[in-house]
């Protein structure tokens, strides 16, 4: 279960990456290393990457180690050797199958608890590959070595309780397992024999007191807490009901919206706002999906609510309502002093928030449609592999097309256009440009 909390080190303001150089004065999201290095999110989700990358590497030298030292012993007739060996590999199967358990146990946990389950991952980042089935989203990767469920309540009546009860569910699943089969459990069988009882009890106690111990690790750039942590802050009273309530219409509205189902992620802000209605997210998630509903009117009365709260709004909430508005403005073809604003909007969304995909892309959006070509073009094309949806990389092609043309490159803003289109033919923003570079409209520079 992801953690709202972001990690909130004592730092200067402004902040500085020590990776990527980016600067920004939400110093809580960037992470302090035990070197005095600052992380900021996109370069900690690179780190945290590299280290599966390490961990996967160190299981394939230990392995490898096992083998140098065991296969020989095996090969001359020792029979511990080879079951050693054999029992080495019934951990990494059991292990990399109780993952995907010990997440399916916190599924049911909150469906029997009336809950709903947004998605399920076994594993994360290197070899994750997502599908979604209905409602739910399933990630996998091969040999999944941590996971997490997704879920929310629709119902605020004992959601304390029924969070908890979702939560605890493969906690008392692995104590099951382990207590139904520790009679049976004979320690000289992992050196006579393939010991699959007792290496499935020895991985069950491993994964059990793992997720039991209250500590906090990062999933990609996320903080995650263990189950542990989770159940003890319950326990305690830190988690509020009507927060875990809220987050369930949060979650409803962000799983809608990557679905691409932008009506469907309004109602769900819609209806979290009629029970919290100064729950910024949600205000914010309302209006990037009347957005993309192309209902530019309502989406800007949304935003200039939240921009009018000023600052009792949280600065991350702040510079994603610049960006939206700066999006909005660029979307509708402004020009002149709006256009300006919008300028000025996204390049203060990009200085509070250089990792993110979405601000550095609006930013090149506005600057191409100021016609400041080269440095929207930079921007543009430093995002694109980023972009997840055809519709997000029809949207950018069409800006860098758009930027193309004002520099006199219309045979390269031609096919920049004719492969947004391709992405997208519905894509308003490539109309948009069309017209722009139709042989009546006025030539570049003019």
């Amino acid at each position: 279960m992801p953690d709202a909390q972001p990690k909130t080190p004592v730092a200067r303001n402004p902040v500085q990456c020590s990776i990527c150089g980016c600067q920004s004065p939400l110093f809580t999201f960037f992470v302090l290393d035990k070197e005095g290095n600052w992380r900021c999110p996109r370069c900690q989700a690179q780190h945290e990457k590299h280290k599966q990358r390490l961990s996967y590497l160190m299981i394939l030298i230990a392995y490898g180690l096992a083998l140098a030292i065991f296969g020989p012993l095996a090969l001359r007739g020792d029979s511990a050797a080879a079951y050693i060996l054999v029992n080495l590999l019934l951990y990494l199967l059991f292990l990399s199958l109780l993952v995907p358990l010990h997440e399916l146990a916190h599924a049911a946990g909150a469906w029997a608890m009336r809950g709903v389950v947004f998605a399920l991952y076994f594993g994360y980042g290197w070899g994750m590959r997502q599908r979604r089935f209905g409602s739910l989203v399933i990630g996998a990767q091969p040999l999944p070595l941590t996971g997490f469920c997704v879920a929310g309540f629709p119902n605020l009546r004992r959601i304390l309780g029924r969070t908890a009860v979702y939560i605890a569910a493969p906690l008392v699943l692995h104590t099951l397992i382990v207590l139904a089969l520790l009679p049976g459990f004979q320690p000289i069988r992992l050196v006579t024999a393939p010991a699959w009882l007792e290496v499935f009890v020895i991985v069950n106690a491993l994964v059990l007191v793992l997720n039991l111990l209250p500590r906090q690790a990062a999933v990609g750039a996320m903080p995650m807490a263990s189950d542990g942590l989770h159940l003890w802050r319950l326990a305690r009273r830190q988690i509020k009901a009507e927060d875990l309530h809220a987050s369930y219409f949060l979650l409803a509205m962000i799983y809608a919206y990557q679905a691409g189902d932008y009506p469907g992620a309004a109602q769900a802000s819609r209806a979290g706002l009629v029970l919290y209605p100064d729950q910024p997210h949600l205000r914010n998630g309302l209006a990037a999906s009347l957005l993309n509903q192309h209902d530019y009117d309502a989406a800007r009365s949304v935003l200039e609510e939240l921009l009018a709260a000023g600052d009792t709004v949280s600065p991350e909430i702040r510079a994603m309502v610049w960006n939206n508005v700066a999006y909005l403005t660029v979307e509708q073809g402004a020009t002149g002093p709006a256009l300006d604003q919008a300028q000025d909007y996204a390049r203060q969304a990009y200085d509070f928030t250089p990792w993110m995909s979405e601000a550095r892309g609006t930013l090149g959006a506005v600057l191409a449609a100021e016609g400041q070509a080269a440095e929207g073009l930079l921007h543009l094309r430093a995002v694109y592999p980023d972009l997840a949806s055809d519709a997000s990389r029809s949207r950018n092609l069409s800006y860098q097309a758009l930027a193309q043309w004002q520099q006199g490159n219309v045979a390269a803003a031609q096919d920049l256009l004719r492969r947004a289109v391709q992405l997208d033919p519905d894509n308003s923003t490539a109309q948009r440009v069309q017209a722009r570079l139709t042989p009546d409209a006025d030539q570049p520079g003019h």
